[in-house]
């Protein structure tokens, strides 16, 4: 970087620290308004600034747009969180269009009908990068028991309705190598539960699916701490060699099937048609697989998020269809239930916000369970497109 200025605090380590993270030291400094950081880096030893700097460089690395981009962008969110800014402010809420569906139906059975024929060209996506705290487990929630008679765990219970569907569905299929189809099957995990998700599969041994059938992506270090509402870094008080970071979220599963080649290995190698992404502690998540894959194919759907019947103001969040009161752009996203309630009652909704219907005595705002269906070939070329980023928000404590 032949412009780069270097910071006087640090140029007594411009020799023993590789160029690239150098680099990008001093550019937090100058630029980033992280000076702060580097306050002791004078009496550091000379590995502990290096691992500084090796650990800001693989969160930079991490988070595809670069450390610098990812502070613009928090001081935006947090300086609109101090003003109060409602990000759906300009957004009218209407009813969602969806399918829905009643077991027993004719209609139910002719579109399940559709999705089985279907079911034998689906990858599966598990997100399991948490541990089950909340639920007064502290080990990993995958290794939780579905229930108390067999106590299968829920891993052993999504591995053994993969490899049902790939023997009933999918035993006559080739990939596009010529080889006999195994539906595969990507787990994304985090720090806390890598290593407690790889030890689980390999004393099971994969749970009878074979180990190439498994594909695991790590969530990275997550991102920066922030101290403030000029988004500066957080310094461990025990390490100041180390800097506090902070899980990114379930949103990142979308860069590592991009970064990893992950989705595009499955369309082009072997044949995979839909992709379902499905939450690590949902055991009936998969009896309705197929009525999805047979919604989405008759619409043609490119992605498809399954809900539940929701009563007004449940805590879980609400699949909405919003308007842009300007542009007139449509989205149908999930709304967080304590968004919902207020947002409608500022577009003057009848019955005062969020109520129950009358004829179901649900909220027509239904559920928002975190499964999602998409169709592959479109995914890819999406990822292809955005990196795999998600829009961020902020939470602060």
């Amino acid at each position: 970087m032949s412009s780069l200025i270097v910071p006087e605090r640090l140029k007594d380590s411009q020799r023993c620290i590789p160029k690239e993270h150098f680099d990008l030291c001093c550019d937090l400094y100058k630029q980033g308004g992280q000076a702060h950081i580097f306050e002791e880096w004078d009496i550091l030893p000379k590995n502990e600034r290096q691992a500084l700097a090796k650990q800001l460089f693989d969160l930079d690395r991490e988070y595809t747009p670069g450390l610098l981009v990812y502070i613009e962008n928090a001081k935006k969110l947090l300086l609109d969180s101090k003003n109060s800014v409602n990000p759906l402010e300009d957004w009218t809420p209407e009813i969602p269009a969806g399918q829905a569906v009643t077991l027993g139906t004719p209609e139910y059975a002719e579109t399940e009908k559709i999705g089985l024929q279907e079911i034998g060209r689906v990858g599966f996506v598990l997100v399991a990068g948490g541990l089950g705290e909340r639920l007064g487990y502290s080990s990993i929630k995958i290794g939780l028991p579905t229930e108390m008679a067999t106590e299968t765990r829920y891993i052993h219970h999504y591995i053994n309705y993969i490899l049902a569907v790939q023997k009933k569905y999918a035993k006559n299929t080739k990939d596009l190598k010529g080889k006999p189809l195994e539906l595969p099957l990507c787990i994304m995990t985090s720090g806390d539960t890598h290593e407690k998700t790889l030890q689980l599969l390999q004393v099971n041994q994969y749970f009878g699916m074979n180990k190439s059938q498994v594909t695991i992506v790590v969530q990275g270090q997550g991102v920066p701490a922030l101290r403030d509402n000029n988004a500066q870094f957080v310094l461990d008080e025990k390490d100041p060699s180390k800097i506090i970071t902070k899980p990114h979220g379930h949103g990142d599963i979308h860069s590592l099937l991009h970064t990893h080649g992950v989705a595009r290995q499955w369309k082009e190698q072997l044949g995979i048609k839909w992709m379902c992404l499905f939450q690590d502690t949902n055991g009936l998540a998969f009896h309705t697989l197929p009525i999805m894959l047979g919604v989405s194919s008759k619409l043609d759907l490119i992605m498809n998020s399954l809900t539940v019947p929701r009563k007004a103001k449940q805590a879980i969040g609400a699949v909405t269809k919003l308007k842009h009161k300007k542009t007139d752009e449509t989205r149908t996203i999930n709304v967080e239930y304590n968004q919902l309630d207020p947002l409608l009652r500022a577009s003057g909704h009848r019955g005062g916000g969020d109520v129950n219907d009358p004829e179901t005595g649900f909220s027509p705002y239904p559920g928002n369970i975190n499964q999602l269906l998409f169709k592959l070939e479109d995914y890819v070329d999406l990822l292809q497109q955005t990196q795999g980023l998600m829009p961020e928000f902020v939470n602060p404590k």
